[in-house]
């Protein structure tokens, strides 16, 4: 989803129109198609559990705080773990 995010973010520059691009009828079908022609429901379900998890809004936007900067030249992708040594 991040890929086709920044693949419609070069060409709109509305960012709410880009949201709602993304989670169209048929974005999503080529998001499944790329995915190995996942069934639809199995799909769903994904993105039910993505939201359940904070990754997507009620409103089918990803997370701001989850969207790399993202550039011709590629991007960085962090991730920070902090473990508790009492564990």
């Amino acid at each position: 989803m991040l890929y086709y995010r920044y693949e419609l973010s070069r060409e709109v520059l509305n960012q709410e129109l880009v949201d709602k691009i993304l989670f169209s009828t048929d974005t999503r079908k080529q998001i499944r198609a790329d995915l190995g022609d996942m069934d639809p429901k199995v799909f769903n379900n994904l993105l039910t559990a993505l939201r359940k998890k904070g990754v997507l809004g009620k409103k089918n936007v990803i997370n701001p705080g989850l969207i790399p900067n993202m550039s011709e030249d590629g991007f960085k992708l962090v991730f920070n773990f902090e473990i508790d040594p009492k564990l």
